[in-house]
């Protein structure tokens, strides 16, 4: 059986490393308008959510990620915007391989 997984963000005033083998963690400043509570726990935003998710996950689900998000919880243009917030920032997370704009192959549909 595999370890599950689970990722943070949190700030850069929290440890550097996790203290359990199922926690990864990622540092960043995220401004008070970036963040909300869901249930008590504190969140990021939808667009910077789905920027962290593209990051990890593979074509086939960084499509069906996208076309949910869009089709339900925020715009194509929200997405656009928070993209270009983050071009060459030393802590965006690595280069997704979507773009705002590109085709999503899966339903040859414009982002």
């Amino acid at each position: 059986m595999s370890l599950r997984l689970y990722h943070f963000t949190v700030p850069l005033s929290c440890a550097r490393t996790s203290p359990v083998p199922w926690l990864r963690l990622f540092r960043r400043e995220t401004p008070r308008t970036r963040r909300s509570t869901v249930g008590g726990l504190p969140v990021t935003d939808v667009p910077r959510t789905v920027f962290d998710c593209l990051a990890l996950l593979d074509d086939a689900a960084c499509a069906a990620l996208l076309d949910h998000a869009t089709a339900t919880l925020t715009s194509d243009r929200a997405l656009r915007v928070r993209y270009l917030e983050e071009i060459g920032h030393r802590s965006s997370t690595r280069s997704p391989r979507w773009s705002p704009g590109q085709t999503n192959r899966s339903h040859d549909r414009q982002i």
